[in-house]
């Protein structure tokens, strides 16, 4: 009967022991559901918030798209003016290349006059008549007095 007896209350004992192990495990459970649940809100809002990110994305790269062929297509617009131009200047250039040539000439011409005048004048200021400065530079007199009044008339008005 003693060992009955024993026997009895390391049953008990285990029992017990076994009872308070099963309802701590229970609560950790609990306590580790919690946490589940509390991260699987998480996630799910992170889901959310990856989503709405994706679909901005998306919106803005739609976007980004159709100005770019929009852009494209005024670019297109804008080089197709400007080929048609440079058509215009050749042409231009191909059948009247003389019009160049004459504006270089009428430069140079009016450089040579500018210069003659100046000459003139200088030997007008020295002292030199007319008719001396005509046979210098090998233009007829009519021309130097021609120059010379006109620079008087410049400094008059001036």
């Amino acid at each position: 009967m003693y060992y009955s007896a024993v026997i009895c209350i390391f049953s008990c004992l285990f029992l017990l022991i076994t009872i308070i192990c099963i309802k701590s495990t229970k609560k950790w459970f609990k306590k580790q559901f919690k946490i589940l649940e509390k991260k699987k809100k998480e996630l799910d809002e992170l889901i959310y918030s990856a989503t709405d990110m994706v679909h901005e994305l998306n919106n803005v790269s739609d976007y980004v798209v159709t100005t770019v062929d929009q852009k494209s297509v005024e670019l297109k617009v804008v080089m197709s003016e400007i080929d048609k131009k440079i058509a215009e200047c050749r042409e231009i250039f191909d059948a009247k290349p003389n019009k160049v040539v004459e504006l270089k000439v009428k430069t140079n011409e009016s450089k040579k006059a500018a210069s003659k005048r100046e000459e003139i004048n200088k030997l007008s200021t020295s002292g030199i008549d007319a008719g001396d400065i005509a046979k210098m530079l090998g233009l007829g007199k009519g021309e130097v007095e021609l120059i010379l009044g006109m620079k008087e008339k410049t400094s008059e008005v001036g």
